[in-house]
């Protein structure tokens, strides 16, 4: 009877002990997940002590994952506005000529290209006819054309206020289309996409081209594009 008695508080008390060591194992994952940038949540166990432990960790998982969270969003924000045009999500001026100058220090990635210069018109005075609200969503527009251009490589960018760039490497080994090519095909999608403010919404293009081998610097290229603006050597749309 005694060993009988015995062999039960042996099974009562290896089951007590797994009732709680289990909860205890849970809470040390829990512990390692988070060290790992893991959030695990546990479920609570029915051992009253146990269980506020097993509320409090949960609580702080919660709380270090929000935390971790906002802090993610508000380095994304940061990282956008020191790279990106606010307006319209395209890298600025400085990011744009950073990128587009290792593409021309890439001999191997592109065989020549050309670069677009596009400038909208009098943009102070077509923000005051036409007001702010309609003037960001024709920039906007004219930004998604530029993103969205079907060629590998293509790179788009907003210079300042008005001047919008796009650089198009030849990525193949076929014959490239010339400057004024790409800017008459861009001038095309342009028209297209703004043609219902296109009375008061003018754009001009210049181009510059670049060979394999011989591109100057990405200023000199920008330079060149922009020269014709402002000679108004490209029609305007």
């Amino acid at each position: 009877l005694l060993a009988a008695l015995g062999s039960a508080a042996m099974l009562l008390a290896a089951a007590g002990v797994r009732r709680i060591r289990r909860p205890l194992d849970d809470t040390v994952a829990q512990a390692n997940a988070l060290v790992e940038g893991r959030y695990l949540l546990v479920d609570e166990p029915d051992v009253p002590e146990l269980k506020r432990v097993a509320q409090a960790m949960n609580g702080m998982v919660e709380r270090v994952r929000r935390l971790f969270e906002s802090q993610a969003a508000q380095v994304e924000q940061l990282r956008r506005e020191a790279h990106e045009d606010r307006l319209t999500g395209l890298p600025h001026r400085a990011h744009f000529m950073q990128r587009f100058a290792a593409v021309l220090a890439d001999d191997a990635q592109a065989d020549g290209g050309s670069l677009l210069l596009i400038r909208v018109a009098d943009l102070a005075d077509v923000n005051r006819d036409l007001g702010r609200e309609a003037t960001d969503r024709a920039l906007r527009m004219l930004a998604d054309v530029l993103r969205g251009w079907p060629q590998d490589g293509a790179l788009a960018g907003r210079l300042n206020g008005a001047d919008f760039a796009l650089a198009l490497p030849n990525m193949t080994s076929g014959a490239a289309p010339t400057a004024h090519e790409s800017a008459a095909r861009v001038a095309s999608a342009l028209r297209s996409a703004l043609s219902g403010n296109s009375e008061r919404f003018v754009v001009h293009l210049g181009a510059a081209l670049w060979s394999h081998g011989a591109a100057p610097s990405a200023g000199a290229l920008l330079a060149r594009a922009t020269q014709e603006v402002d000679l108004g050597r490209r029609a305007a749309i």
